[in-house]
């Protein structure tokens, strides 16, 4: 269900976007923003994962720098049988842990420093088989993706079309008036 609020969301935004272009006149505006908007999405889908990690200050931490944390993260990954995903740690004292990306292969758990001191090892399991399992590792259906992308392009195109196509017979009306005159 979070995957479908969330390319409904995209898919909407995209549209408000398209359809700023449109206000701003003109098709040449309303592919700008069009394209815009679908550079917007691609960008998303592939870095928002290292955009989320950024923003936290997070870092990689390698398996001989936390063993317990990497055991836990394998285990729960290998009970829901999905990759290991990459494990970070936020050098932060607030108790915080989320799993982020795009799809399995790309998955990834970050956890707080501050979560790792106070849970006990079988609560920190349990956080982290949580947040694995909220759907930071699912993935969005390609035909959905590909569909909202098609929507967007066929109504930019339509758009514009509609657009040039009232301005052709604004600009007519105004030479045939001037014309006339």
């Amino acid at each position: 269900m979070n995957q479908l609020k969330t390319v409904i969301l995209l898919g909407g935004l995209s549209l408000l976007l398209v359809g700023v272009g449109a206000l701003m006149g003109g098709a040449n505006n309303i592919m700008l923003f069009g394209a815009i908007a679908v550079g917007i999405n691609f960008f998303s889908y592939f870095y928002s994962h290292k955009i989320v990690l950024r923003i936290n200050k997070a870092h990689p931490v390698q398996p001989h720098e936390a063993p317990e944390l990497h055991a836990m993260v394998q285990e729960v990954a290998q009970r829901a049988g999905i990759p290991k995903p990459a494990v970070y740690i936020m050098d932060d004292d607030s108790p915080n842990a989320f799993a982020t990306g795009r799809n399995p292969k790309h998955g990834v758990v970050a956890v707080t420093r501050g979560i790792m001191r106070i849970l006990s090892p079988r609560e920190l399991k349990g956080v982290i088989a949580h947040e694995m399992a909220r759907g930071g590792h699912s993935r969005i259906s390609r035909p959905l993706k590909f569909k909202v992308g098609e929507v967007v392009v066929r109504f930019t195109r339509s758009a514009a079309r509609h657009t040039q196509k009232n301005r052709s017979t604004v600009c007519t009306l105004f030479e045939n008036k001037r014309l006339a005159a």
